[in-house]
């Protein structure tokens, strides 16, 4: 059989530029996931690190859910949290959006259209020695900057 190896040499050549192709494909999608994951990790961080910070816990145990976010206090309070958000993810820049929810409640963030977002609650409780107990809930919701 004359030509043989000529097919042989195509099937090959065929083969070594799909895997070439396969690889180029995928590696613009594993950096993307790491990017996603880096986000992820980092709003993770950022709500524990509010919630370990006695200032900025106590700001959100003091702010009063059935008030307008616009009242004085209230109003303080969500720039406090604001700009620490923002500094604990100044690397990602992404957009956020955050509310302040009494624990047992559902807290629904309205207002965002964006379909891949990263969404995380935690609830702040005051300490032991307080008399109080009124536990809050924040959840942030962030989108990659653009």
């Amino acid at each position: 059989m004359v030509g043989k190896e000529g097919w042989l040499r195509v099937v090959e050549a065929s083969i070594s530029v799909l895997l070439i192709v396969g690889v180029l494909l995928s590696i613009p999608y594993s950096y993307d996931r790491a990017q996603d994951n880096r986000l992820e990790e980092q709003l993770q961080f950022a709500v524990n690190s509010i919630a370990e910070n006695m200032s900025l816990r106590e700001s959100i145990l003091n702010y009063s859910v059935g008030e307008t976010p616009e009242g004085a206090n209230n109003l303080l309070i969500l720039q406090k949290i604001n700009q620490s958000l923002y500094n604990l993810l100044v690397e990602s820049k992404p957009i956020i959006y955050f509310k302040i929810c009494i624990a047992n409640e559902t807290c629904i963030l309205e207002g965002y259209d964006k379909e891949e977002s990263y969404s995380i609650e935690r609830i702040i409780t005051s300490s032991v020695s307080q008399n109080q107990f009124l536990p809050k809930k924040i959840k942030v919701i962030a989108f990659k900057g653009g």
